[in-house]
């Protein structure tokens, strides 16, 4: 609805306003509203403390003033508590037309007051606690704000007791009366008007910041108007300050107040801290010449804060503090954690007792439900094990029983979180065995350590998996447990069910698949899905796939749910969705073409049976299906013509009279088109055998099952608010190879109501609330809790994003961006090399997590190997894997050292796309293809901060997207550690390369070039147990770093030139190798974690066909014979004439190793003694080595 021809009204002076109170104040009151009489000529009430006074006017209150003469002629005010309005101060014609139509969308219908166009205002009906809020006062470009009498613009939403608009009375501005162009207020009985919440609100006001943005609105502080109140930032606007931060501001401000203010002071920090804020009072109150102790005690004793006194907050505190030359350090976004490990685990299990505690009253009371309706069914067929599933008849009415708990617990990893609801479950379950619990885990490799720790935990099996038919048979390795699950996947593709294949018939007719338990063959090898069925178990694992497929029928019970309690582990929300990753859809052709209606239909299908039809019937479904195919074809023809590229709008269907019920007739005329296989199957058919039989129909059951999702989205479409397709977009398809005109068809997965009937409990460390609700209503976050982590230390690149560009070289990347990626890529290879060969020396190992290109180009050129748990040979050694690859994997958990490169990103339009598909609804899109930025503050260790920049999008939907894809993996990646439970003796280090903002704390901040530029020679060499004496052979040791040059010997040597004090560190390293004479430079101790440990011993070679030799020191357990050392050096100097160890010295660390027992040296024995004769040896080390040559360990 627009109001640009609202009709002009004739001025009207302050004494000619009509009796608006006197006329229509009773009939405002009798329509809901708290009315409170406007001062003609003003917007404000004439009367202190109107807001008591309007909330307890009663009507026979309102009567009396209205008919008093004074009061008569006033205007009315109408109080906002329960009654919130949308104030659109804008002056901006174009920009409040579009925050006008933002509200009618995102919040709904409502009345519209006009008092001075374009500004305008929208009334709603609300919670009465709705706090006021606003986008913050702003100006446009061109706009004189140093004119005098400017006005900012601002939307603010008017609510509460304190806030009141007026509904009938002369403008101040115009002189002119407001005006109602859809009807005054009495025609919207309170009771009519539309409910908001205070999350409506808050996603409208954040596209009012993209909108004022768009139009180039700044703050009054300067900035863009999108980041005035958009960001991610709690501001410190009120009393959210912490104690300290307030006591060390309060020290700055001078205390030569007057009274006025010196109480104001006391009404902040009470209402802060309460009493905690006594001390800080009084100790500022001392300093005052005027301070006196009873005197003020007693003045604290009486004050009673309700919120902000007069505006002051502990943030008034602080600005009075900068005044005077306070700078204090930047308050951090993320609070601080506070709590040890074990009591957030402690707290935790409190938070979660009463949910256990009441499962079996609510199994009690379901189950009485599902027996008196003789209901046990889940009411699912055996069809949704085919194409069909996600096609429920009620595609888009979600479940909403609100009264199934669905609890949440939001839980730092390492706290424990899984553990505690496993011993709450083991518990239930110890007192009610009749009770089944299923538990959701991300992926199927993680359910064997699952149900391992339950079933250690209750010292008995009572915990099961149950896995899913492609899966691998644990008991028959290399098969699945389907043996024939290639036969029924074909099958699946073709529209039918795996049933089919297994088993038919009844009785002494009943045939079985080969591999069925039941075989009469009784076959050796059983197929594992089915064998399966006979594990008795009170606890089951599911993978998170499960959740969109019904309960498998073998835990079908009667008169009670399959399960009564279901564990999601994780967040599987992003998993849940169909035709987003991959292209799915429908040609143009395939539309109007629709799917084979089945003109000859013998039998159809009721209650998941085939029932066979007679002659009249079957003429009936002829004669219906001819008539539907008209239908379909006339509706599908209209739609490819009126579809154009890009999402499918409402416009051009309703232009071809397309209605949502015409869209939900023509669904139900495709699935009904789809046919049934069971007729063609019969158990133990193989693959060929089962495509050869379904091969005149599966291309049929593929259209139908794609239309019918098709004209969901069209009944999607046109039953909502939103202009355009959530789930259709006309584009192109991928036929064969070839690009064909055709829509983009997606969908949502739910979970299956068979599941949703049970309490649920989500837990994660990364849990989005916004986005579980869309799955489970009523959802409610019960546990919040994050730990302290003394004994790890983090390390953050603050200055770079390190985007995929910079770090992944792939598809994707080109140009000048793909050499960049490979340089940095390789770097960062080089890098952990280093570190991981230091941690090799030490026996330890660390974990190395990059995105999936990276590691894969660094496996291409033989820099890093991926991951492989399961290989003995890799314990000890640093693992490499990918974002994706490691979510809820706990393999890691004691590696002293953790690297995080890059992060995942989700591009705008995709994190949109997938945001559409998951809620249902259109976010707000960004212009261009960036996030916005926002400031932000990062945690510190100890609260500190660092300001920092963010992505953001401002559309709720959009962001909870972007940060599930972003932010969380970071989480979970530092979370691999589990650095909350470290002690002193095993520490964890983790060095985060990317300056996303975590909830954290930093111990250090680092640069992007200072981490990928600390790749130096010298710990390149140690790390590959090489370290030549001559320029070549450097640059043979560290070919990445000078192989690409003209000479690289010469490049080498011109490094180190420029490099005089890592020059000095080589020469110091070899002179501790070969003499342990450290010299003047002591050795880093990042050199020395691998010269102490590792023993060293030097090597002749020479060239063939070269006069001159050279030296070389290698690590001698890596390279333990000169053949081992002859092929390292010969890869950069060629075919060799002579390679052999320098008998005339001995490394001395060799001999410490070899006073501790660790090695056996093999040498000359008389020149050891004579070397060891030598002045300043220390004898301790002398007897040792002669003890291990008396006792054979060393021989002449």
């Amino acid at each position: 609805m627009t109001f640009h021809d609202v009709p002009d009204s004739p001025d009207v002076g302050k004494d000619d306003a009509p009796p608006y109170f006197g006329r229509d104040a009773v009939a405002y009151r009798r329509a809901g509203y708290y009315v409170i009489p406007v001062d003609p000529g003003t917007k404000r009430p004439d009367q202190r403390g109107w807001p008591i006074h309007a909330r307890n006017l009663t009507v026979k209150q309102v009567a009396e003033w209205s008919i008093d003469p004074c009061t008569a002629k006033y205007g009315i005010g109408v109080l906002a508590l329960a009654t919130p309005a949308i104030d659109i101060d804008v002056r901006h014609p174009e920009a409040a037309d579009e925050i006008d139509a933002a509200a009618e969308r995102i919040l709904g219908p409502a009345p519209v007051r006009i008092g001075a166009w374009p500004k305008r205002l929208r009334v709603y009906s609300g919670p009465e606690d709705m706090p006021y809020t606003s986008v913050g006062e702003c100006a446009f470009p061109g706009d004189d704000t140093a004119a005098k009498g400017y006005k900012w613009h601002n939307v603010e939403v008017l609510s509460g007791g304190g806030k009141q608009f007026v509904a009938a009375a002369i403008h101040p501005g115009t002189g002119k009366p407001y005006q109602w162009p859809s009807g005054d207020l009495l025609a919207w009985p309170h009771d009519r008007l539309t409910a908001i919440t205070a999350e409506m609100v808050e996603a409208f006001l954040a596209e009012v910041r993209v909108i004022l943005a768009r139009h180039g609105a700044v703050s009054k502080g300067g900035r863009s108007a999108i980041t005035s109140g958009g960001d991610r930032r709690t501001s410190v606007t009120g009393n959210n300050v912490g104690l300290s931060r307030v006591a060390e501001a309060l020290a700055h401000v001078p205390n030569d107040a007057d009274y006025h203010d010196w109480v104001r002071y006391a009404y902040a920090l009470k209402g802060a801290f309460g009493e905690d804020g006594f001390d800080l009072w009084r100790d500022w109150s001392e300093r005052s010449d005027k301070y006196d102790a009873d005197y003020t005690e007693t003045t604290w004793a009486g004050l009673k804060p309700r919120g902000a006194a007069g505006g002051v907050t502990c943030a008034t505190i602080l600005r009075d503090a900068r005044r005077n030359g306070w700078v204090g350090s930047p308050e951090p976004d993320f609070p601080a954690p506070t709590m040890t490990a074990d009591e957030a685990a402690a707290d935790l299990r409190a938070a979660l007792a009463p949910f256990f505690a009441a499962v079996p009253e609510h199994a009690a009371r379901r189950q009485a439900a599902l027996v008196a309706a003789r209901t046990g069914d889940s009411g699912e067929s055996d069809d949704d094990y085919g194409l069909v599933s996600g096609l429920a008849d009620k595609l888009f009415d979600r479940p909403q029983d609100t009264d199934i708990p669905r609890w949440g617990a939001k839980v730092g990893a390492g706290i424990g979180k899984t553990e505690v609801a496993i011993r709450l479950a083991l518990d239930l379950v110890a007192d009610h065995p009749d009770i089944l619990i299923a538990i959701m885990v991300p992926t199927h490799r993680l359910s064997d350590g699952i149900a391992a720790r339950i079933n250690a935990m209750a010292g008995k099996p009572v915990a099961a998996i149950w896995r899913g038919a492609e899966r691998e048979d644990p008991e028959n390795p290399g098969r699945r447990m389907c043996p024939n699950e290639e036969a029924a996947e074909v099958l699946r593709r073709a529209g039918g069910g795996r049933d089919a294949l297994c088993v038919k018939g009844k009785g002494m007719k009943r045939v079985y698949c080969p591999f069925h338990p039941d075989h009469p063959s009784k076959p050796i090898a059983p197929c594992g899905y089915r064998r399966q069925e006979s594990q008795v178990a009170s606890i089951w694992i599911f993978a998170h796939a499960a959740l969109t497929s019904p309960p498998p029928k073998v835990f079908k019970r009667e008169g009670r749910d399959p399960f009564d309690v279901v564990i999601i582990d994780e967040s599987p929300w992003l998993g849940m969705t169909g035709g987003v990753e991959r292209p799915y859809g429908l040609t143009l052709d395939e539309l109007k073409r629709g799917p084979k209606f089945d003109l000859g239909r013998k039998s159809t299908r009721i209650n998941g049976k085939l029932v066979a039809l007679s002659e009249a019937e079957r003429e009936a479904a002829r004669k219906a299906a001819e008539d539907a195919y008209r239908r379909y074809a006339s509706l599908a023809a209209a739609i490819a013509e009126a579809a154009t590229h890009g999402r499918l709008s409402r416009e051009a269907f309703e232009a071809a009279g397309i209605t949502a019920t015409m869209a939900a007739e023509a669904r139900k005329l495709a699935l009904n088109a789809k046919h049934d296989l069971d007729s063609v199957i019969r158990p133990g058919m193989t693959k060929d055998e089962v495509d050869k039989a379904t091969a005149q129909w599966a291309d049929n059951n593929r259209r139908s099952v794609a239309c019918a999702r098709f004209w969901a989205g069209v009944v999607h479409l046109m039953d909502h608010a939103e202009p355009e397709a959530c789930y259709l977009v006309r584009g192109t398809i991928p036929v064969g190879g070839v690009a064909v005109e055709g829509v983009r068809i997606r969908w949502r997965e739910d979970i299956r109501p068979a599941w949703l009937a049970a309490p649920i409990l989500h837990l994660d460390a990364t849990m989005n609330p916004h986005l579980a609700e869309a799955f489970l209503p009523g959802f409610l976050v019960v546990a919040e809790a994050e730990a302290i982590a003394p004994h790890a230390r983090r390390i953050q690149v603050y200055d770079s994003a390190v985007a995929y560009r910079k770090i992944a070289p792939g598809k994707k990347v080109t140009g000048k961006d793909a050499v960049t990626a490979a340089n940095n890529a390789e770097r960062s290879g080089l890098l952990l090399e280093i570190e991981a060969a230091a941690l090799a020396a030490e026996g330890k190992r660390g974990l190395a997590i990059m995105p999936q290109d990276t590691e894969a180009h660094l496996a291409g050129i033989g820099m890093a190997t991926p991951k492989t748990l399961t290989d003995p040979a890799r314990m000890g050694a640093t693992d490499v894997t990918h974002f994706g690859d490691f979510t809820g994997v706990d393999d890691w958990r004691d590696v002293a050292k953790v690297w995080t490169v890059s992060r995942p990103m989700v591009p705008v339009r995709v994190a949109e796309d997938i945001a559409s598909v998951l809620f249902g609804r259109l976010p707000v899109p960004v212009e261009g293809d960036r996030y916005l930025r926002a400031e932000v503050v990062a945690l510190g260790r100890g609260g500190s901060g660092r300001p920092m920049t963010a992505d953001y999008h401002p559309d709720a939907d959009a962001e909870a997207i972007r940060w599930q894809i972003t932010d969380a993996p970071l989480i979970q990646a530092e979370a691999r550690a589990r650095s909350v439970r470290r002690t002193a003796a095993n520490p964890v280090e983790i060095v985060i390369m990317t300056n996303v903002p975590l909830p954290i704390e930093i111990d250090e901040w680092v640069t992007w070039d200072s981490v990928i530029n600390g790749v130096d020679p010298v710990g390149l060499m140690l790390a590959r147990g090489l370290v030549p004496s001559n320029w070549a052979g450097v640059a043979g040791v560290c070919k990445e770093l000078f192989g690409e040059a003209a000479d690289p010997a010469d490049a080498a040597r011109q490094w180190f030139r420029d490099h005089p004090e890592i020059k000095e560190q080589l020469d110091s390293v070899r002179s501790w190798l070969i003499s342990a004479n450290i010299g003047e430079t002591p050795i880093r101790d990042s050199y020395r974690r691998t010269t102490d440990i590792r023993t060293f011993t030097e090597y002749r070679y020479q060239t063939a066909g070269k006069r001159k030799g050279a030296t070389i020191l290698v690590d001698a357990e890596r390279y333990p014979t000169a053949a081992a050392v002859a092929a390292a050096v010969t890869v950069w100097a060629g075919a060799l004439a002579v390679c052999e160890p320098v008998r005339a010295k001995c490394n001395y660390m060799a001999m410490v190793a070899l006073g501790d027992g660790r090695v056996q040296l093999s040498g000359d024995a008389d020149m050891l003694h004579e070397w060891l004769s030598r002045p300043g040896f220390d004898q301790t080390i002398v007897a040792a080595v002669s003890a291990a040559q008396s006792s054979a360990d060393l021989t002449g």
